[in-house]
């Protein structure tokens, strides 16, 4: 270009190189400068912490001017002061001063065990699978105290010293585990506030689960509900409430936790009677589903966890196949295959078998369909949860439960029928 046909202004304004020279200069000069104080003063990467929260707090007190005020109530006496001062701390006081407010959910497991009119009230006894689900909570969740709540009478649930039989082996195993209380109760019969009756033992025990989580709180199980880690973030997650979804998007009850203090248990234990019309599950699944939902948007009362937490899987003939099929091709108790790192299955997806499942992001594993599986399903030799069975890990549910199962052997409370002599 011809800057000298040019304005005298813009002719001024023209790049030269002694202006790219000097800029070069500057930059060198203003590195070298920012690597000294680096150097000097050793910042630190809490001290950066430090400064981006109180820079952070000064948006968060424009912000919170058009916060709702529940949502603000919600912090339970938190002044604002001390909210800022805190962040000029760091984050980590920050995560110590609302630590100390959160009310973790009890550390209290609730199962249930009914008598069955279907089997003569003959059903006194428990079996292995309902051991590994116990013994599982006892392992991995340390609880205070795991409730058996049972119509069972005092003198039935346990024999006689002196008069144990192999039958009653898993009752006593049961029994021995650390705070484990029986607690003998009457079932429910009739509906609350009605005289209408309650006739299936299931209905029963919703209405009876749902009486002890307002009475207590905690954690409630099925039997056929395996943990596979502790529960202890969800417990501490600041959330009144934790339940899972199940297929079709609707809210399972085969696992759920919660304060006894939570609306959801207060309004699902009001609403339950009203709901309660003796179809499967419209006053428990149904009327959960409705409602959980509806009390998210209440400052932490109810966190729903996407379906792989708690239950994993669907009520279809293949997903009970892929869980229960016993893989005769898998070498028995080679787990080469289940042992991965967080990229390996990413970057080599061959190495692992196609009927494999990874639940990682599992924390219950509810193993719905077992009288199916046995009655129904042609499934290649499975029978039920047995030590061999889940000690042999060639399936899906063997893999995922032989942790518990490999405790067990090293407690001594099983015998391992593959180990060399």
């Amino acid at each position: 270009m011809d800057y000298e046909k040019l304005s005298p202004v813009v002719a001024r304004i023209r790049p030269r190189t002694s202006h790219k020279i000097v800029g070069i200069g500057i930059i060198i000069v203003v590195l070298i400068y920012v690597a000294t104080q680096l150097s000097d003063y050793q910042l630190s990467t809490s001290t950066f912490l430090a400064a981006t929260s109180t820079a952070g707090s000064s948006v968060a007190d424009t912000v919170g001017d058009v916060i709702d005020s529940q949502v603000a109530n919600s912090f339970d006496g938190v002044s604002d002061s001390e909210v800022t001062d805190s962040a000029a701390l760091g984050t980590t006081a920050v995560d110590d001063l609302f630590q100390a407010k959160i009310e973790p959910i009890p550390n209290i497991v609730h199962y249930v065990w009914l008598l069955n009119p279907l089997k003569n009230n003959t059903n006194t006894r428990l079996e292995f699978k309902h051991f590994l689900s116990l013994y599982a909570v006892s392992i991995y969740w340390k609880p205070d105290k795991i409730f058996i709540h049972t119509d069972i009478a005092e003198g039935d649930f346990l024999p006689e010293p002196g008069t144990e039989t192999p039958e009653d082996e898993w009752n006593l195993l049961i029994t021995g585990q650390p705070n484990v209380e029986v607690n003998h109760i009457t079932a429910p019969s009739h509906v609350p506030g009605t005289n209408r009756t309650i006739d299936r033992i299931e209905h029963k025990s919703d209405f009876l689960r749902l009486h002890m989580m307002r009475t207590y709180g905690g954690i409630y199980l099925d039997w056929d509900a395996h943990p596979l880690r502790d529960i202890k973030p969800l417990r501490y997650s600041g959330f009144k409430a934790v339940v899972g979804r199940e297929p079709s998007n609707r809210i399972q009850t085969g696992t759920y936790m919660a304060r006894r203090d939570s609306d959801l248990m207060k309004t699902w234990s009001e609403k339950m009677a009203l709901a309660y019309d003796g179809t499967w599950t419209h006053h428990s699944n149904t009327l959960l589903t409705y409602l959980a939902p509806r009390l998210v948007p209440q400052p932490g009362e109810v966190l729903i966890m996407e379906q792989d937490a708690f239950t994993p899987g669907d009520f279809t003939t293949p997903s009970y196949n892929r869980f229960y099929d016993i893989h005769n091709d898998s070498p028995l108790q080679d787990l080469s295959d289940i042992w991965e790192g967080l990229f390996d299955r990413f970057d080599d997806p061959k190495h692992w078998p196609k009927w494999h499942i990874n639940y990682s992001a599992t924390y219950v594993l509810h193993v719905f369909g077992i009288q199916r599986a046995q009655k129904d399903l042609k499934l290649n030799g499975f029978t039920d949860l047995t030590p061999e069975y889940v000690l042999a890990r060639q399936s899906n549910a063997a893999r995922a439960l032989y942790p518990t199962a490999r405790r067990m052997v090293e407690e001594g409370l099983i015998a391992d029928p593959y180990a060399e002599a």
